[in-house]
């Protein structure tokens, strides 16, 4: 798969891809590489011709390969037929000066008797390298004409294919950084209400608090005037017990020291003056 690099950090094509952008916080914070742009610079007719001239100059390395290796076939191919076969590479020195006299001798001879076996083609041995270059340039013409033209398509064909490939990669990247910005700020958002959430809670809790802080005390205030209340009509109903009870003790020692009966009046009277009595001489009952 192709990897698009930018300043050390590797992003696989398919990481932009929709249907895996759901990514952690940390995992967001991890691709934030950014993605190199593609050289638009091969992509033009200078580019072209640069890459078109790899395989024109390994085509011509080879064909000169071919030249050396005709010249070598050539001089074996003389050798052969002026019948001079190459001498072995490991004999001995003494073996050759034996065989440097007879071949000296026979030198002669050989030369009037042998005449050069490529007559038979009308060829000379010199014209042998001109024609060899004939057809190397031939074989150039020919491959140039009808085996370049393909060869130059089949690279055009797969410029274009790299090209659209890049142009792929460059859209899911731009897709997966608007994704990506969408993320972050889908998370940016998502914090932000969490964070004015915890704000409200704890002004809704803060002010419970005050609520209930204050109807506890509204119900302590009201206890306390209740309370009070209760005292006071328990005092009241003390001080009526006990002036209803002094009145008929009064009552009562009066008809008993008098030895005599009294009118209703007399008790009232005498009962107004003993409660009298009882308050100046209890300030705190009344």
């Amino acid at each position: 798969m192709m990897r698009g690099t930018s300043a050390g950090c590797e992003t696989p094509v398919g990481a932009g891809r929709k249907n895996s952008l759901i990514e952690t916080p940390a995992a967001v914070g991890q691709m934030r590489c950014e993605p190199q742009q593609p050289n638009t610079a091969d992509h033009t007719g200078t580019g072209l011709l640069t890459h078109g001239n790899v395989p024109m100059r390994s085509l011509m390395i080879a064909l000169l390969a071919g030249i050396i290796g005709l010249s070598d076939i050539h001089r074996v191919f003389a050798d052969e037929a002026l019948g001079r076969p190459s001498p072995p590479a490991h004999a001995a020195p003494t073996e050759v000066t034996a065989q440097q006299g007879s071949h000296t001798a026979t030198a002669g001879h050989q030369a009037h008797h042998q005449e050069d076996k490529l007559g038979f083609l009308g060829l000379k041995r010199y014209d042998l390298g001109i024609y060899t270059l004939v057809v190397f340039g031939l074989l150039v013409l020919i491959v140039s004409k009808y085996a370049w033209p393909h060869i130059r398509e089949g690279l055009e064909k797969r410029e274009a294919n790299i090209r659209a490939a890049l142009m792929e990669a460059q859209k899911e990247r731009d897709e997966a950084r608007t994704l990506l910005a969408q993320a972050r700020k889908q998370l940016d958002d998502a914090a932000m209400q969490v964070r004015a959430m915890l704000e409200e809670a704890r002004r809704d809790a803060e002010a419970l608090r005050a609520a209930e802080r204050e109807a506890g005390a509204r119900e302590a205030a009201a206890e306390r005037e209740r309370a009070r209340r209760e005292i006071a009509a328990a005092r009241d109903a003390a001080l009526a017990e006990i002036y209803d009870r002094a009145v008929e003790l009064a009552a009562l020692l009066s008809s008993k020291t008098l030895a005599r009966s009294i009118t209703p009046e007399d008790h009232r009277r005498l009962l107004d003056e003993a409660v009298a009595e009882l308050q100046r001489t209890n300030p705190t009952a009344a």
